[in-house]
């Protein structure tokens, strides 16, 4: 489980400046670019919260 946190920090860190240029080089499909890279960062928190707080129950 912590190794699937690392592995879901090392992926939002690698997103959103992947995220920043595309929107930036890409202007013509902005909105579309802007949705995918914001869903995706949504969705890695959210796990990155679950996944900690399922964490942190399993410990005495």
């Amino acid at each position: 489980m912590v190794l699937a946190l690392v592995a879901l920090g090392l992926q939002l860190l690698a997103l959103v400046p992947y995220g920043i240029v595309r929107l930036s080089l890409l202007a013509s499909e902005r909105s579309q670019g802007l949705v995918a890279v914001i869903s995706l960062v949504v969705a890695d928190v959210l796990l990155i919260v679950y996944w900690s707080r399922a964490l942190r129950r399993q410990r005495p």
